[in-house]
């Protein structure tokens, strides 16, 4: 058995496939936000990444996508979901009052 170096410059250091690796979790919230959320050994404060569900998916492509750059096989991109049709981009008019029974 010989001696390993884990922070050579050398076979060693290109040997290693996970460096230290913080337990990580992904949970939905009240309000539909997505939050991955990781361990802080050191601290009392969690790393938390809050994303609307969009986001999160876009996170998650890019992340497959730097994957298999790494050599993971790329998924069909017809399994990537196209964004749902949120309504128009600015707000609705008000109502006016009088149509909502208002007091004048």
């Amino acid at each position: 058995m010989s001696n390993f170096e884990w922070n050579g410059d050398d076979a060693d250091a290109d040997a290693i496939v996970l460096g230290h690796q913080p337990r990580t979790a992904v949970y939905e919230v009240k309000g539909g936000q997505i939050v991955i959320r990781q361990e802080d050994l050191m601290d009392d404060h969690d790393d938390q990444v809050w994303l609307t569900p969009m986001g999160a998916l876009q996170i998650a492509w890019k992340l497959i996508e730097i994957a298999h750059e790494a050599g993971i096989p790329k998924p069909d991109r017809k399994l990537m979901m196209t964004p749902p049709d949120l309504g128009p981009a600015e707000p609705p008019e008000p109502i006016p009052s009088d149509l909502l029974g208002g007091a004048e």
